[in-house]
């Protein structure tokens, strides 16, 4: 009711102006000629009158475009962590615009951040403080990442990390790192690391499908081609063996090597020093020829034997979160997962759409706005610099 009345504000200040105009012109009148010459004179008036009724109405009519969801009364500023009810509640997602987008899923308030359009992949800093994403020019088609600062509102390139097939960019656990990953192919990716406290690109690794960062954030397990003989039927002939390099330097360690019966990516780092990864195999029909989810223990340097993955977490099983929803939510248009800091919910999109799912209990999908590229804002680990701001 209040939108309504605010919107048909206009109308009624033009309308009063014109009635005011009217009667001011019959008093006018009244005073001057007998009653027929009134009536001759009030006759064009009130037709003119009439007419500017109508023009202004139509030139001031309510409208139903929303309104611009940066305006005062629909923005909102995230609190650093572990205060407010907008702790832990927020994500940033890519606007159907273009633009990068906060949405509060407690109030359900919307922030715009950009107005540049040709955002993609937003990423937290582990202390949810600092966004990357990238922007590419729409007039060269170089795709830079870019960092916005949350509490600052400051928007700034950073040098060293653009390319026109940046296709993603990511955080190390520790906020230290930022990788971009260049490349249309599995043949020919490059994995470019940039030290974020002087802006320098300290590491450029090739690598062919999936990484995963270590949780100290110290190195890297990529997926590299592996030169098998005879070349294998499929793809480049090369099978796909891990690898695991520390940031900054060239010298790697081979984790699990590829051959002729098996592929091999890393999919997950968790906590516990189990490196998770799948191995396709490359002869194997029905479901032996979808990739299986395996893991291997890294400890002290010490690699251990590999096995089965067993008590993965649902963020690093894709088709185990792909069962649970909807059939027609589980196709190719479903984009990546991006979990809430307790593990209990998860954002997504199909197609356009972003989705909420409790991952706890049972349901459908909730809807929550159009857009892409959900990214929920993690949970400082402590939080207690950002909290004195």
């Amino acid at each position: 009711m209040g939108s309504l009345l605010e919107n048909m504000q206009p109308i009624v200040r033009f309308a009063t102006g014109a009635v005011a105009i009217l009667v001011a012109g019959v008093a006018f009148l009244w005073t001057k000629g007998d009653r027929a010459a009134r009536g001759r004179k009030l006759r064009p008036l009130i037709i003119i009158t009439v007419l500017v009724l109508l023009i202004g109405g139509a030139c001031n009519r309510p409208t139903n475009q929303p309104r611009n969801p940066s305006e005062g009364e629909t923005t909102f500023t995230p609190t650093p962590g572990g205060d407010g009810e907008t702790s832990g509640s927020v994500i940033a997602f890519i606007g159907v615009d273009g633009n990068l987008w906060l949405l509060d899923l407690h109030t359900r308030r919307r922030q715009r951040l950009t107005t540049h359009g040709h955002a993609d992949s937003p990423s937290w800093s582990p202390d949810g403080r600092m966004l990357a994403y990238i922007y590419e020019d729409p007039h060269s088609g170089i795709r830079y990442v870019h960092l916005y600062d949350i509490l600052e509102r400051v928007d700034r390139p950073v040098a060293g990390l653009q390319d026109p097939f940046l296709s993603d960019v990511t955080w190390s656990p520790d906020g230290r790192y930022l990788a971009g990953d260049i490349g249309c192919c599995p043949q020919g990716r490059i994995m470019r690391i940039l030290d974020t406290r002087d802006e320098r690109i300290v590491s450029e690794y090739e690598y062919s499908l999936g990484y995963a960062w270590s949780p100290d954030g110290t190195q890297l397990a990529l997926g590299v081609e592996q030169p098998v003989e005879p070349p294998l039927p499929v793809g480049e002939g090369t099978s796909n063996s891990i690898i695991i390099v520390k940031v900054g330097q060239n010298a790697f360690r081979k984790v699990i090597e590829g051959n002729r019966e098996y592929l091999y990516w890393p999919v997950a780092w968790l906590p516990d020093g189990r490196l998770v990864y799948k191995r396709l195999c490359t002869h194997c029909a029905g479901e032996g020829a979808s990739p299986e989810l395996w893991e291997v223990k890294i400890e002290e340097g010490k690699i251990h034997k590999p096995q089965r993955a067993v008590d993965i977490p649902p963020m690093y099983d894709r088709q185990r979160v792909l069962s649970r929803l909807p059939p027609e939510m589980r196709g190719a248009q479903t984009g990546e997962f991006s979990w809430s800091p307790d593990g209990r919910w998860v954002v997504f999109h199909v197609n356009r759409s972003i989705y909420l799912l409790n991952w706890v209990e049972d349901g459908r999908p909730l809807y929550l706005t159009e857009g892409t590229k959900p990214a929920w804002r993690p949970h400082p680990e402590d939080g207690d610099q950002l909290r004195q701001r």
